[in-house]
């Protein structure tokens, strides 16, 4: 096969071309959306109480409405400290069990019973622990099975 076409119509190289003549190699695309997709838009609540979600110990509780229970959500730690001393701080001898996350940041704590529960709820929440901490410490009932399915 023969190259019929003249001169100006093939492509010349580009130290001969003129800064004026359109440089026809590069492909223009139509401009994208480049916004998110909607559902990057749904709050970080919505996205904690998606149900097909795995439960896990980095998300807070799904339920934060929960009255009373024996099982206690704290938020709020600050490094440095040892997990023994928030296990005294939380009151050891009464702990059946107790998770911390990775980046020891909150815990999930079950308790035997709802009265030792709320005695360490009002006394963890609100305070500044340790002492030098900038940050205080939040403390929530959530529920024992939710608490349960996240520790064991």
């Amino acid at each position: 096969e023969k190259d019929t076409r003249t001169m100006s119509d093939r492509r010349k190289p580009k130290h001969v071309r003129s800064r004026f003549e359109p440089d026809h190699s590069i492909r223009r695309e139509a401009p994208r959306n480049k916004s998110p997709p909607r559902a990057a838009y749904r709050s970080e609540r919505s996205r904690v109480l998606d149900s097909n979600k795995p439960l896990s110990i980095e998300d807070p509780p799904r339920d934060k409405t929960v009255r009373s229970s024996r099982a206690l959500f704290i938020k709020g730690f600050v490094r440095p400290f040892s997990q023994l001393q928030i296990r005294e701080l939380l009151g050891e001898e009464k702990i059946q069990h107790f998770l911390m996350n990775k980046n020891r940041s909150h815990c999930f704590v079950i308790y035997e019973n709802e009265e030792e529960a709320s005695l360490i709820r009002t006394k963890v929440d609100g305070i500044k622990w340790p002492n030098d901490n900038s940050q205080t410490l939040s403390a929530i009932f959530c529920d024992p099975n939710e608490a349960s399915e996240r520790i064991l």
